[in-house]
């Protein structure tokens, strides 16, 4: 099981551009689950909202755990039309399928949760809450990510940071849990000059 889960450290992200600070799955899945958990706490709080925090965590855990195999593949290919999107999908879950099997013969049930739980992130992340906390999570940290390279004077990014802003208000701008996000962040990096 361990070597399954150390390739996590050998996917590196953004390796189709210049990067100052190289990023592996395993660092990005760490900090989306911290932020997940950040996020739900914070809502709980606010709104007195009831969040199955063990499932937001183990989404955020399993969120992009096909890319031990398919690599951390170019949003703007990847999202280039909603055809290539579920293509992508499809072709990256059917070998997380296969490679689970192959991985955890000895112990099906593993493969089972992990299967089941990346299904149940992926099917529900635009409208069940807890799925949405992490995709929030997800974005905020590829954010984090391109602000941090800026700050290294790496440029190479900027263009991503503002697709991510325009993800992040199509889809959190008018909910009524994740406005104060989007606003938060916009102003915050209005304010620094990241965009």
């Amino acid at each position: 099981m361990k070597g399954f889960f150390d390739r996590m450290s050998d996917v590196i992200r953004y390796s189709w551009t210049k990067v100052l600070n190289k990023e592996n799955l395993a660092e990005h899945t760490y900090y989306v689950s911290i932020i997940a958990d950040g996020i739900a706490e914070d809502l709980e709080k606010k709104f007195s909202l009831e969040i199955d925090r063990y499932k937001v965590l183990k989404y955020a855990l399993y969120h992009d755990i096909e890319e031990i195999f398919t690599g951390d593949i170019v949003s703007p290919v990847k999202y280039k039309s909603e055809t290539l999107r579920k293509q992508f999908e499809e072709v990256g879950n059917m070998i997380l399928e296969e490679q689970l099997k192959s991985h955890f013969a000895w112990n099906t049930h593993i493969s089972e949760m992990i299967l089941s739980t990346h299904g149940a992130y992926e099917t529900g992340k635009k409208e069940i809450l807890e799925n949405k906390i992490v995709k929030l999570a997800d974005i905020l940290q590829a954010i984090w990510y391109t602000m941090s390279e800026k700050n290294l004077w790496n440029t190479h990014l900027v263009h991503i940071t503002q697709n991510l802003i325009e993800i992040l208000e199509a889809r959190y701008g008018s909910d009524q849990y994740f406005t104060d996000y989007v606003i938060e962040v916009k102003t915050y990096l209005h304010q620094h000059s990241y965009l």
